[in-house]
């Protein structure tokens, strides 16, 4: 599996566990792209060509589905093992709600308290540059007033986690059936 960064390999790898067991020995593996720049990793694809199963999993930015398109027409990737989130995982997958309680909770743990509601998220979503909602959250959250919560992108796939198990309904179990928890049973 080949995903966007660190929070959806700590998110597949629970909710693969989870839903399965132990990820350690099942003959798995997952790789950071660190980003969403998939024009340069082809030779890092190609590298997988004694794999069973190549799944791509990133948010559909930088030209990524041109890109994916033009490396399953060269057979590098199987076309149905392509997943391409409309605007980003945690927006496709979470309610701005949901991701800001994830937000506050980390904030409590770390005995700050978020002071942001949607509103404020959505202007400043209008008005900054950054690329996804949860860089806007982020940079947000940071600021002294609206709670001075620090926190890293990859914190929330606890939270995310914990939230999918309690409510399944999200696209992204349709995909961590399909590819880890599926090659996990076939190991079993």
């Amino acid at each position: 599996m080949v995903v966007e960064g660190p929070t959806e390999v700590r998110l597949i790898r629970r909710l693969a566990e989870e839903l399965h067991g132990a990820w350690e020995g099942s003959g798995l593996a997952i790789t950071d792209l660190e980003g969403d720049k998939l024009e340069g990793s082809r030779p890092m694809l190609e590298g997988f060509a004694n794999a069973d199963v190549v799944a791509l999993l990133l948010d559909n930015r930088n030209d990524v589905a041109r890109v994916s398109a033009r490396l399953t027409e060269a057979g590098v990737l199987a076309e149905p093992h392509v997943q391409l989130w409309e605007r980003s995982l945690e927006e496709d997958n979470f309610t701005l709600d949901e991701l800001l309680a994830m937000i506050a909770e980390l904030g409590r743990r770390a005995g700050a308290t978020l002071v942001l509601d949607e509103e404020a998220v959505l202007v400043a979503r209008e008005t900054t540059k950054a690329k996804g909602l949860a860089s806007v959250l982020q940079r947000l959250a940071r600021q002294p007033g609206h709670g001075a919560v620090v926190f890293n992108k990859p914190d929330l796939a606890d939270p995310m986690a914990e939230l999918i198990l309690r409510d399944a309904r999200r696209p992204i179990v349709a995909w961590v059936l399909a590819y880890p928890v599926a090659a996990m049973r076939a190991e079993a």
